[in-house]
């Protein structure tokens, strides 16, 4: 909409939301590889924690500004930025963390979680918009975010044992 308001032309403002998600996922492509060196060198929630804090500063530059700028220059970037880094981490991280004898069961509950999200987000992400605006939108998203921070802190730390490009020897009763 905002590119309409801008242009007055349906195809340029439609062609503006196809180069916003073709930037979303560039960013989110480079970033996996940022991610898995990260993760290398550090562990699995440097690279969320880095991917949070560009959500972070992506909500706050559109509370801040109220240019087309923030919206459809920074925020493809910093989404992109923060999908690739959050996403390799997490997924790592519950592939490390997670019990070997129930892993499907805690990804089940975790997609029935997900799920649930997914549907009443956006219900409520209209309640808050229609209600008290965009910024106040901006703001509790901050604030879901820090709050994952938190939890994250709190679980425990694990680290990559080798680069998968790196072909791996295998034992000898493993042929």
């Amino acid at each position: 909409q905002t590119l309409l308001a801008l242009t007055s032309q349906t195809k340029m403002a439609l062609a503006g939301v196809v180069l916003f998600y073709l930037i979303t996922e560039f960013f989110k492509f480079w970033a996996n590889f940022l991610a898995k060196k990260l993760a290398l060198r550090f562990g699995l929630k440097i690279p969320i924690y880095l991917g949070e804090l560009s959500l972070i500063i992506c909500f706050a530059a559109l509370f801040l500004f109220n240019s087309p700028f923030a919206l459809v220059i920074l925020a493809p970037i910093l989404l992109g930025i923060s999908a690739g880094l959050y996403w390799f981490g997490r997924h790592g991280l519950m592939a490390k963390i997670g019990s070997f004898h129930h892993f499907g069961k805690e990804l089940g509950a975790g997609g029935v979680i997900n799920t649930v999200l997914l549907i009443t987000a956006p219900f409520l992400g209209g309640v808050l918009i229609s209600g008290f605006g965009y910024k106040v939108l901006f703001l509790v998203s901050m604030l879901f975010v820090l709050c994952s921070m938190f939890f994250l802190k709190r679980s425990e730390e694990e680290k990559i044992v080798h680069d998968s490009r790196t072909p791996q020897k295998l034992h000898p009763t493993e042929q």
